[in-house]
């Protein structure tokens, strides 16, 4: 997957986020929380998606996060908005 700074994505980890100096527990972002990518972090064989919320250097590994296709969904309530639908007398949806 390709990720890129101002990408909208969500979170799919549900098990927390760790200091990878220690076990304590870090804030980061929660299962389904959608998200826009403030930095990139990249070091050899590790990738990260940036969020300043979080107030951290690190990323988080993006094997955690989806992208949204923010321009499908826009285009589909632009057409539901556009589209007229009124209920006829037997109780059918026409359009």
């Amino acid at each position: 997957m390709n990720f890129y700074i101002g990408q909208k994505v969500v979170c799919i980890a549900s098990g927390g986020w760790y200091s990878a100096n220690d076990d304590r527990k870090d804030p980061g972002p929660k299962k389904d929380e959608i998200l826009i990518v403030d930095f990139l972090d990249y070091t050899p064989g590790d990738f990260g998606l940036g969020f300043n919320k979080y107030d951290t250097e690190e990323g988080f590994a993006i094997e955690h996060f989806r992208p949204l296709l923010t321009d499908s969904i826009e285009y589909a309530e632009k057409l539901v908005k556009e589209l007229e639908i009124e209920i006829n007398e037997e109780n059918l949806v026409t359009a």
